[in-house]
């Protein structure tokens, strides 16, 4: 575990480079694309799921605001995070993709993103979680409504019966 620690310390310093102007936003690209190769080989070996999380989780950093690949390697480092057992980090990188999804403009990636993010809350007792699945509902209901009932299955019944249970009345009857 040391070595790969060492080896996230080597690859974050080999990156962290300060440039400017235009070759500075395609090194930065550049950058970001090798921490996600390196993350890929790592994502193979359970044992260094957290380490691939923490690699992507950075590369994210590397992306300009608009770039899709800065949410999904948010997204992925979630998933990693979460395969990891580190289930607060899982939740953390998974709520930051969906919110970059969404200020992208990519309405379903951050819909099914908050829906993970609910569902991890959920797992951890977290209150977040009835908050993240309306989020789910808000965009179901004005961006996706053929999606609803797929994304309100994914949020699974610890959530649903949450947001059933909630104070909202309207979303009590949405949800019937």
């Amino acid at each position: 575990m040391l070595r790969m620690r060492i080896f996230l310390v080597a690859a974050v310093a080999a990156v962290a480079v300060p440039l400017g102007g235009a070759r500075a936003q395609q090194s930065k690209s550049q950058s970001a694309d090798e921490l996600v190769q390196r993350a890929q080989v790592l994502q193979s070996d359970p044992a260094a799921y957290a380490v691939a999380a923490s690699l992507y989780e950075y590369s994210a950093g590397f992306r300009s605001a608009g770039d899709a690949r800065g949410a999904e390697a948010l997204i992925m480092a979630g998933r990693l995070y979460g395969y990891a057992g580190e289930r607060p980090k899982a939740l953390a990188a998974m709520k930051a993709g969906a919110e970059r999804a969404l200020a992208d403009g990519d309405v379903p990636t951050a819909a099914d993103a908050f829906a993970d993010a609910a569902y991890l809350a959920a797992a951890q007792h977290d209150v977040q979680a009835v908050e993240l699945a309306r989020k789910v509902v808000e965009l179901a209901d004005a961006w996706m409504p053929e999606e609803r009932s797929a994304l309100l299955h994914r949020l699974g019944p610890t959530v649903v019966t949450a947001l059933r249970n909630s104070p909202r009345e309207l979303m009590v009857l949405a949800l019937r």
